[in-house]
């Protein structure tokens, strides 16, 4: 509308003019501000915006003319961005890692158009993506360890700008760089139900094998900033089957495995053992898993990555045990690695450990056992959206007490997370609990059509759930047109389904 172009120029006209009365460095700095797509701190801007050193005098601040000079010395970024700031061109706030700066939208477009027309858009761009770079790595550093609640808050506070270099590295055909940016949280795909990374590692996938195409040239602070990227020592083949095996875990949330198996056959490398276990995962192929797990996880130490390495032992190694009835050598893995991870963290791993221990205990008819290790699984500070089990964990024991309502609640709770976070995966053990507290309440009419689902010839038969299903169920008593309704259901709407009995029956 007319209304509508007439205020976009005379905003424009505004920023125009706010913008030419900065002196050329201040200039110079707001236009590669923009390049920040999120928060930012005074060392991002400095490494970030910031000029090499030169043996020319550097200008100063104040009452020397640069007029001609377009340059920004990291002695005084910060004056300018203060000055910045008092211009309300940046704004300033208070987060929970500290003092940030950020650019409104409106503002950041203006000044995106600035570098553009400057010609300067590729290497502020490069500069912001290897800054991208050394924050994932560090965040890495702590999503492995006891610190993972702080990692999982800085990756929060990151994302906009991780995925705003992740797209200039996708842009100029960086494969390595857009790699590098995604495999240091790769593993969140399946931890947090970050789906926006599984898209990144298809968008990889689809890359040619590229190695830096713009340089972001000498940097002010930092050794690896002026040069080329340092070699990390993957090659092509282990970031095609790095990338797949994260998809796999990504696709095991939505439960979509006709899109995997197209994904493979695209890219090849079906045989590695990385693809292979990741297939096996998503189908939940407990036998591959216990052959594979072993050999994926020593490729991933051999790659120089150990966490990937601990989570392909916890996923694949727990589930074979469980399913080849080995309980005394699950109790024992479980209690090894839950008194590791109580020492060294992360908190989300010594769930899962301390879940499966108690799963083990149940499993063997111990229940008393099993109860004192989810109890403490459930007091574990996992970071948010953590896909954890605990609510519906929580519910078992509710039953355990004899508390059907309490369960009742907690798991109307989780299967509400479930659907929210469109977490697939977990839709059958939501459905045994179900199952289990509809039997308690002797709401027998609601269980069977859930019962029903779950024996569903078509699906694998998994042990675990199958087996923690109350003897009470009514399995003889299910009818065709219960086993006929469960064919044509599938994860999200039997999630669908119990989120609504569940509501009308409050």
């Amino acid at each position: 509308r007319r209304t509508s172009v007439e205020r976009h120029r005379t905003l424009r006209a505004t920023l125009q003019w706010s913008y030419e009365l900065l002196a050329p460095a201040d200039q110079a700095l707001f236009r590669r501000l923009s390049v920040f797509a999120g928060p930012f701190d005074l060392a991002a801007a400095e490494m970030v915006a910031a000029d090499p050193p030169t043996a020319e005098r550097v200008p100063e601040r104040f009452g020397v003319d640069i007029d001609d000079v377009e340059r920004v010395d990291l002695a005084v970024v910060g004056d300018l961005l203060g000055a910045l700031v008092d211009r309300s061109m940046v704004i300033v706030e208070s987060g929970p890692f500290g003092r940030r700066f950020r650019l409104l939208e409106t503002m950041r477009q203006f000044g995106a158009e600035l570098l553009h027309d400057a010609g300067d858009t590729d290497r502020v761009a490069a500069r912001h993506a290897r800054w991208c770079l050394d924050q994932v790595e560090s965040i890495h550093l702590q999503l492995i360890g006891q610190e993972e609640p702080v990692g999982v808050g800085r990756l929060v506070e990151l994302w906009p700008n991780l995925r705003a270099g992740f797209d200039w590295a996708c842009a100029v055909g960086d494969a390595r760089l857009a790699y590098r940016l995604v495999r240091p949280v790769a593993a969140e795909v399946m931890l947090r139900a970050q789906g926006e990374i599984g898209a990144w590692l298809e968008r990889i996938l689809a890359m040619d094998d590229a190695g830096p195409t713009i340089e972001p040239g000498p940097a002010p602070v930092g050794p690896d900033h002026g040069g080329p990227l340092p070699d990390d020592g993957s090659d092509v083949d282990e970031r095609v089957a790095f990338c797949l095996l994260w998809a796999a875990h990504g696709y095991a949330i939505t439960q979509n495995h006709d899109a995997f198996d197209r994904l493979v056959a695209a890219n090849g490398s079906p045989d590695h053992p990385w693809v292979r276990f990741g297939r096996a995962f998503l189908y939940e192929d407990v036998d591959e898993l216990g052959e594979w797990g072993p050999v994926a996880s020593a490729a991933a130490l051999a790659a120089g990555q150990p966490h990937a390495a601990e989570l392909l032992t916890l996923g694949g190694s727990g589930q074979s045990l469980i399913s080849q009835h080995r309980f005394q050598e699950l109790d024992r893995f479980a209690g090894e690695l839950a008194a590791r991870y109580r020492r060294t963290g992360p908190p989300t791993l010594l769930n899962f450990a301390l879940i499966m221990g108690g799963y083990s205990a149940v499993l063997q008819g111990r229940e008393a056992d099993g109860e004192v290790l989810f109890t403490e699984a459930a007091a574990v500070d996992t970071p948010d959206r953590t896909l954890g089990v605990d609510q519906w964990v929580e519910a078992q024991s509710a039953l355990r007490r004899g508390e059907p309502i309490r369960a009742k609640e907690l798991l109307a709770g989780h299967v509400e997370i479930l659907l929210d976070s469109d977490n697939l995966y977990q839709a059958r053990m939501a459905c045994v609990e179900f199952v289990n507290v509809m039997v308690t309440l002797d709401r027998h009419d609601l269980a069977r059509p859930v019962l029903a689902y779950l024996y569903r010839p078509d699906l694998l038969d998994i042990e675990l759930s199958r087996s923690l299903v109350s003897a009470d169920a009514r399995v003889d008593e299910l009818t065709d047109d219960d086993r006929a309704w469960a064919l044509d259901v599938d994860a999200r709407g039997i999630l669908l389904h119990m989120r609504e009995v569940l509501r009308a029956d409050d």
